[in-house]
């Protein structure tokens, strides 16, 4: 049952030893004499106002070494959960550090832990409707609840911080179009930090909404000091000045980028090249990149369909992974509305594949020569060609016999490398180390050739010889 109205029945908070945490801090603006900042909003400035400061550098600049908020961390989880007012909890976080960062994690960690999405609640956001007092007696609320009750912890201890009111595309279970029309659907925060506004979000921080709107406590630091940049692929403030870009974007943009999952925002993707959800393809090959995470332990799949939910053949989609970026290389087969869908499988778990985004692909390509077979694959891949190989050439299947090709392959931990043609007329030809990883000889494919493999041999094995890696076929004429 809800409260109301009414005001929640609270204990005196007895503050005699609970631990404090004497890290020197510094607090700005005015405090008045219920403990409420109101000295002037400061003006916005983009996160990035030094060319070449990357985000993360100034991340690790406000909050020092990765392990930092351990300590703040362990004080957050004991802090009460019991009925406790806004400004009662408030003092808890005052007493665990004088830092101002370390305040706001606290904050973070104890609305993460403890308050949960409220589905009863209405789905429209209202940041004057919320009582803030329940919301902490309830451990419940919806999204403005969640940003209502962190930007009021944070000004009840010294610190300024608002409410960022806009739409989410999470909600949405496809691409969304003409959010203007739209009641704003979520809400998040901002705060002031060493002279800088940072972007938050507790309700996602907290957890999730499975497909059945279920909320699932999962706790997800990535949206702890969030990057404008990969925050603005999801979320789009209503105040442009919240965006803090140095190139806002627009609504209209906004509504046409990419629509992905919540697994795509975990393993810390974004999109390289193709950031709307629809491409104009005239060509009949495509290439999509994406920017990973290299310690995510997981493989990425794909599947492309026709305008009539028929899959394409496996062979038209590959997909290669390098050290920080996923490579897709499309075929398109025919002049269709095509839907290509992309998953991601763990390999420590080997759980199910998890959906992370769709494109819809426009083809205006028309194969005016009948349908030769010739150029319209790519290699065959063997067991042995993992993830942070990539290969730069030949990315066609078959190759043309009396053609020169570059040979160019990057395989972390290959000893040597050949290139074996298979036919009447055997031979092998080694492949030269140029660099690093990275192989690379002009071989011509010599007549009476029917296949090409690439086999290397690699330091991290026990068996000495070569294992096949790639696999061409050979085609007489183009």
């Amino acid at each position: 049952m809800g409260c109301g109205s009414s005001k929640v029945e609270c204990s005196v908070i007895s503050m005699q030893g609970f631990p404090k945490n004497n890290v020197k801090g510094h607090n700005n603006g005015t405090v008045v004499a219920d403990n409420v900042v109101t000295s002037p909003t400061p003006s916005v400035r983009v996160m990035s106002p030094v060319p070449g400061v990357s985000f993360k550098k100034l991340r690790t600049e406000l909050c020092g070494e990765i392990d930092a908020f351990v300590h703040v961390d362990k004080m957050a989880a004991v802090v009460p959960t019991t009925s406790l007012s806004v400004k009662q909890l408030a003092e808890y976080f005052n007493q665990i550090a004088d830092d101002e960062i370390l305040k706001v994690r606290s904050i973070w960690i104890w609305i993460t832990m403890n308050i949960q999405n409220d589905n009863s609640a209405d789905s429209a956001i209202d940041k004057d409707s919320i009582n803030l007092d329940n919301v902490i007696f309830e451990h419940k609320s919806n999204a403005v609840g969640f940003a209502g009750l962190f930007k009021a912890l944070c000004e009840n201890c010294n610190i300024k911080c608002e409410t960022i009111l806009g739409w989410c595309k999470s909600y949405y279970n496809g691409t969304c179009t003409k959010l203007k029309d739209e009641p704003t659907n979520h809400a998040w925060n901002t705060v002031y930090l060493n002279d800088k506004w940072w972007l938050m979000d507790t309700y996602w921080g907290a957890g999730y909404c499975d497909d059945n709107q279920n909320f699932i406590q999962a706790y997800n630091e990535n949206n702890f000091l969030i990057d404008p940049n990969n925050i603005i692929l999801d979320r789009f403030p209503v105040k442009k000045k919240w965006q803090l870009l140095k190139t806002p974007i627009t609504l209209e943009t906004f509504e046409k980028r990419l629509h992905f999952s919540r697994y795509f925002s975990e393993l810390q993707m974004r999109p390289l090249t193709h950031e709307n959800s629809n491409i104009a393809c005239d060509a009949n090959k495509l290439n999509i990149k994406f920017k990973i995470n290299k310690e995510q332990p997981v493989v990425y799949t794909g599947i492309l369909t026709s305008s009539d939910s028929v899959e394409t053949e496996p062979k038209n989609v590959n997909i290669y992974t390098t050290e920080k970026i996923l490579h897709i290389r499309l075929l398109i087969p025919v002049e269709d509305t095509l839907t290509l869908k992309l998953y991601a499988q763990n390999t420590t778990t080997m759980n199910q594949k998890q959906h992370l985004c769709t494109y819809i692909i426009q083809s205006t390509f028309n194969n005016k020569e009948g349908g030769s077979s010739v150029n319209s694959a790519f290699p065959k891949q063997h067991k042995k060609y993992l993830p942070g190989f990539y290969l730069f050439s030949p990315t066609e299947g078959d190759l043309i016999v009396g053609r020169t090709y570059c040979f160019k392959i990057s395989l972390p931990g290959a000893t040597e490398m050949a290139v074996c043609i298979g036919g009447s007329q055997s031979s092998w030809f080694p492949v030269s180390n140029v660099r690093g990883t990275l192989w690379e000889s002009d071989i011509v494919i010599p007549k009476g050739s029917e296949r090409v493999t690439v086999v290397c041999k690699f330091s991290n094995h026990t068996n000495t010889t070569f294992t096949s890696v790639l696999e061409y076929q050979v085609a007489l004429s183009g």
